[in-house]
């Protein structure tokens, strides 16, 4: 009886130390948790909101590991935004555009925050010929762009005066200027002196985009274009695909990939047009952002593009309304992610029939 019973108490003994570890085991198991999410989170997250520009509205307490999981996301998006550079290409006419072209940096800069920047691009002007550099450079020397680029660049594309006509010479104009910044940004921002800024934070946007369709592709070679396709009730429906559904030549462009620039060159050459080559041949053609998409679209050139389709990006940052009345109010009601407006015409109130087409056409 006496070996019972101490049995049953070395029994009893063994369980009380198993409840008592357990316990431990478990007390131990939450704090490691709470420090883990106290070493991601610290006293506040990066986890922003967004106001009409883009630009973050600070930070917030984290109150979920979900929260912790956004702003470990948030700060490598910021970190890959901070190592990206980005350049401003601004091709023009000097002999027929360089009013305009003056009126629109001077506009471009009033409506443009340029505070806390990640870095600043550099901006790059780009005429036809010499002659039109050395009658721009008075004009242009004039703005103070400090604010918000690096540095300004003026040069041009000495186009012949065979090739100075439209749209042959502005096609030259690009591939000229496509060159000539090739290797000195990771991506440039290609503005006509007809695109207008309306939200202040567009140049900040484009940092986050680069960043946010990095991080979503998640190779080194990135986005090779990102822009919009015709968004008017306007477009002839006859014309082939690459016409109705090409990125307007107003986009942000990969200027660091070696296959881009050499898929880009070879659209140039002719290259890929396949059953689309007749086309291009045609007075339609010649534009080199449908000549972009006419190799994208080209049956010869599929087996290319089903591995890049996703390199060719159609975002709302940037609308292309060419030859089309627009209102700003009504159209950041409808696309408040959009930023930049290329072409048409902006007015102060639709007409009826003019807003049954913008909502056909969106």
């Amino acid at each position: 009886r006496t070996m019972l019973t101490t049995s049953k108490s070395w029994w009893w003994l063994v369980v009380a130390l198993c409840l008592v570890l357990a316990v431990f085991t478990l007390t131990r198991v939450d704090d490691t948790h709470l420090q883990q999410i106290e070493t991601l989170g610290g006293e506040g997250l990066d986890v922003r909101e967004e106001d009409s520009t883009g630009r973050g509205m600070g930070s917030v307490e984290s109150e979920s590991v979900g929260a912790v999981v956004a702003g470990d996301v948030t700060n490598a998006l910021n970190i890959a935004t901070a190592e990206k550079s980005l350049a401003v290409l601004v091709p023009f006419h000097a002999k027929s555009q360089l009013v305009q072209t003056v009126s629109f940096l001077e506009r471009l800069l009033q409506d443009t925050a340029c505070d806390d920047l990640p870095s600043k691009p550099t901006l790059y002007l780009f005429a036809e010929d010499e002659a039109g550099v050395k009658e721009a450079r008075p004009a242009l020397d004039g703005i103070d762009s400090s604010a918000c680029f690096q540095a300004v660049e003026l040069a041009s594309a000495k186009l012949t005066p065979q090739q100075d006509r439209y749209p042959q010479g502005a096609t030259a104009v690009f591939y000229a200027g496509f060159e000539w910044l090739f290797g000195k940004a990771d991506y440039t921002m290609l503005l006509e002196p007809d695109v207008v800024a309306i939200q202040k934070g567009w140049l900040y946007e484009l940092f986050n985009i680069i960043a946010i369709h990095e991080h979503l592709i998640g190779d080194n070679e990135g986005f090779w274009m990102l822009g919009s396709v015709p968004r008017t009730a306007s477009v002839n429906t006859d014309l082939p695909l690459s016409h109705r559904l090409h990125i307007n030549g107003n986009a942000l462009y990969n200027t660091h990939s070696a296959s881009f620039h050499r898929f880009l060159f070879e659209c140039k050459q002719g290259q890929h047009m396949g059953d689309r080559a007749t086309f291009q041949k045609s007075p339609h053609g010649n534009a080199y952002d449908v000549d972009l998409a006419t190799c994208l679209y080209s049956k010869a050139n599929y087996a290319t593009v089903q591995h890049n389709m996703h390199r060719f990006i159609h975002s709302p940052f940037i609308q292309n309304l060419w030859r089309h009345k627009w209102n700003q109010e009504e159209l950041l009601k409808d696309s408040p992610r959009t930023f930049l407006v290329h072409g048409g015409t902006k007015v102060d109130v639709l007409s009826g029939e003019e807003l049954v087409m913008k909502g056909d056409a969106v």
